[in-house]
């Protein structure tokens, strides 16, 4: 009953964003869980046999995307993570700031508030650090796609959206589909879009495979455009999936290019 109280009074600070500080505060000096040393020597694990570089980094960045999308993240952890960056940052370790910095990107892609007051932390303290770098050209990539979604055209729109996983894979497929459709479809608009990592780790996106979204309504050029796919061998594994959905986009398709 106790340990209910306190999860309980911890949610409640969580949500309340001018206590967030005190909140962290309470629990990582409160909370000392098994499960919370689990993940810190599996971070500690993870930095000490991997050397870290720009291309691993980006190599593991999509591993953790894999695994984090499959485990439900508790307050605990969270704030474990928060205490891993503040001491990364004091010990301007910048291979371990980065690092735990695009963890906190897909943990926290749901709460863009807490997930952007954690990032403000880290430039403001190490602003010329790698993870400082990596955010500021993750707040740009953002930027971009929000504008771009604003600028939806009037007439049907067909958005190919690359994967930033695998972009050596995914663009070049995705270029491929975009001269195909402009082919097929003069009189539409045809746009070739990035997909940001941190984009698709919200609730609605977490694509991990190629794929087609429409409206029901949509669902005669949807299936032609498969076709074309098909036809052409844009992809030489993974062929993509039709995927129906419900959210309301008049004259507009998505497709998503992960990889082969």
């Amino acid at each position: 009953m106790e340990n209910d109280k306190k999860e309980n009074s911890i949610a409640k600070q969580i949500l309340n964003f001018q206590n967030i500080i005190l909140a962290v505060i309470a629990v990582i000096t409160g909370v000392n869980s098994c499960e919370n040393q689990k993940i810190k020597g599996s971070l500690d694990n993870q930095l000490t046999q991997v050397v870290i570089n720009k291309t691993s980094v980006e190599k593991l960045s999509s591993e953790i995307h894999l695994q984090i999308d499959q485990k439900r993240f508790s307050n605990e952890q969270l704030f474990q993570l928060y205490r891993e960056i503040k001491e990364s940052v004091n010990k301007k370790d910048c291979d371990q700031q980065l690092l735990l910095t695009m963890i906190v990107d897909q943990v926290m892609a749901d709460n863009i508030v807490l997930r952007d007051s954690l990032r403000n932390f880290v430039l403001k303290k190490d602003p010329t650090c790698s993870a400082a770098q990596y955010i500021r050209k993750e707040r740009v990539t953002e930027a971009n796609y929000e504008s771009e979604q604003k600028e939806i055209p009037a007439n049907f729109t067909i958005d190919v959206f690359y994967l930033d996983e695998i972009p050596e894979e995914a663009q070049p497929r995705a270029e491929e589909i975009v001269q195909l459709l402009k082919k097929l479809y003069p009189s539409y608009t045809i746009r070739k879009r990035l997909l940001p990592k941190t984009v698709n780790a919200r609730t609605g996106y977490k694509i991990d495979a190629n794929q087609i979204r429409f409206e029901v309504s949509e669902s005669n050029v949807a299936k032609i455009v498969y076709d074309e796919i098909i036809k052409n061998k844009i992809f030489r594994l993974e062929q993509p999936q039709l995927n129906q959905i419900s959210y309301h986009t008049p004259n507009y398709i998505s497709i998503f290019v992960r990889n082969m």
